[in-house]
């Protein structure tokens, strides 16, 4: 006699429910928001002082009325290799330095791609899908405990009944 296997509540609440389509997507934002999050952070926290040299500033016409502030900067890593990036300033940042200056940057010795200067702004992006994702995980978890308990006091309709 063949053995059955009771079906999984986990994988019944992502194929056969929408709500596992909002835990889904909850979880979506808070990975790529703490992706984009800790680019900024980690370099912060855990990252190798050094000194990068301001190239080039560069007003950016975003639109007619408004204006990106970024800068150009090279600074060279522990190993010797020159790494050159542009980041986003405030305006008041952007009109106190020069070409020429230097800033204060720290870096990732592990990836030196990943690194941050004094006065660099982020766009806040990462922290606003987090922000978004929190409360739809709670939700998607939610729809999930209430599905488990239709399940656990075998109400009809629930997501593991027979149709």
């Amino acid at each position: 006699m063949e053995r059955v296997r009771a079906p999984s509540l986990i994988k019944a609440f992502f194929f056969n429910h929408w709500g596992g389509l909002v835990l889904a997507l909850g979880l979506s934002h808070l990975v790529i928001g703490g992706y984009l999050s800790s680019m900024r952070l980690l370099p912060m926290y855990f990252g190798q002082e050094t000194m990068s040299t301001v190239i080039e500033k560069k007003p950016v016409p975003v639109t007619r009325k408004s204006v990106s502030y970024r800068l150009v900067y090279r600074f060279t890593d522990g190993s010797g290799a020159e790494i050159e990036d542009e980041a986003p300033v405030s305006r008041e940042f952007f009109n106190r330095v020069s070409e020429g200056d230097r800033l204060r940057t720290m870096y990732l010795s592990v990836m030196p791609t990943i690194h941050s200067i004094e006065g660099g702004m982020t766009s806040g992006i990462g922290v606003v899908l987090t922000l978004i994702g929190v409360p739809i995980v709670i939700a998607g978890l939610l729809l999930f405990l209430n599905e488990a308990r239709k399940v656990r006091d075998g109400e009809p309709g629930n997501i593991l009944a027979t149709r």
